[in-house]
């Protein structure tokens, strides 16, 4: 018989090689049929899935817990990070099979995320204490799943509320390794447009219906953005408020596009140079009153109110999201 495997065990070496060596002196005594080996094999390689970063990590969290998912892959490309409003828990976001889906089409983990603490600080991250722990809990999960690749990999996005002005603080302090953010109703929206985090693609769905302030606030920050020429896109819901909506397709096909456009294609494994730098002039624009759209070398709408869009699909999104009443 060959011994279960529970996961303290995988976090020991010699016992994993152990019980790899169980498995296959059992595969040579009793000449299990090759189509058999993955089922034997599955239980040995199960993923490692949560991460406990322990009471009080940070001074702005009482609690912080994360759970991994990645599809199978020798190297992944990146991870994507998944976070709710305010004290809210997302790890069961990585069985979400869009985002599965996505991660899956561009060898990227899923990390899902619970931050606690009644104090909201944690959200606008003053001493950087957030950021670091998001880090950490992507090296420790990466680590823990044979993929220590993933410590200095580039992170995409996913935030609702608090998770949204979270996202956009790592951003400010990381804007290279952010490669693109999906914010649904951000208190802030795209938050600062400072010079560098201007090159940090970043979706801003917004509710009209949601508080005034927070709206206003969220849009004047996206126009401080345009007017530097970032690469953020306004999707500004007349029928929504706070709640998450019909945002998802639209984010979904945002970061899609988004990823492809500054990594390649997903067998492209990156290069020396990074992810590529996105432009307002190579991408495309849409006319919040009309709903038009067109590459931005053919736009023929007023490009001093358009917004910026990624690409084609994103657009067909963008244009689908904000019609629907």
């Amino acid at each position: 018989m060959i011994p279960p495997l529970g996961f303290g065990d995988l976090l020991s070496g010699n016992a994993l090689l152990n019980v790899i060596g169980s498995v296959f002196l059992t595969i040579l005594r009793m000449k299990i049929p090759l189509a058999a080996l993955a089922l034997l094999i599955t239980p040995v390689l199960a993923q490692n899935p949560d991460w406990d970063a322990g009471s009080r990590p940070t001074a702005h969290l009482e609690e912080a817990q994360f759970r991994w998912w990645a599809p199978e892959a020798k190297t992944l490309r990146g991870v994507m990070v998944v976070i709710p409003g305010r004290n809210g828990d997302g790890r069961n976001a990585v069985n979400d099979p869009d985002w599965q889906a996505l991660a899956t089409k561009h060898h990227f983990a899923l990390v899902g995320c619970r931050l606690f603490k009644e104090d909201p600080t944690y959200q606008s991250d003053p001493d950087g204490s957030t950021a670091k722990m998001i880090e950490k809990a992507v090296s420790e999960l990466g680590r823990a799943n044979g993929h220590p690749e993933v410590a200095n990999a580039p992170l995409v996005f996913w935030g609702h509320s608090a998770g949204s002005n979270t996202a956009e603080r790592f951003a400010f302090r990381h804007p290279k390794r952010t490669l693109a953010i999906a914010g649904i109703k951000g208190t802030w929206g795209p938050g600062d447009a400072t010079p560098q985090k201007c090159d940090v693609p970043i979706l801003a769905c917004i509710g009209k219906n949601d508080k005034p302030d927070w709206v206003a606030t969220a849009t004047k920050n996206y126009e401080a953005g345009r007017q530097g020429r970032a690469v953020w896109a306004l999707a500004l819901n007349p029928g929504e408020g706070h709640e998450t909506g019909a945002t998802k397709p639209l984010a979904v096909t945002f970061l899609d596009e988004v990823i492809t456009l500054r990594l390649g294609p997903p067998d492209n494994m990156g290069s020396s140079g990074g992810p590529k730098k996105l432009s307002v002039s190579s991408g495309w624009l849409g006319d919040p009153s009309t709903l038009e759209t067109a590459p931005a070398s053919s736009f023929r709408g007023k490009k001093r109110d358009a917004t910026w869009l990624p690409g084609e699909l994103t657009a067909a999104a963008w244009k689908s999201y904000l019609s629907k009443p």
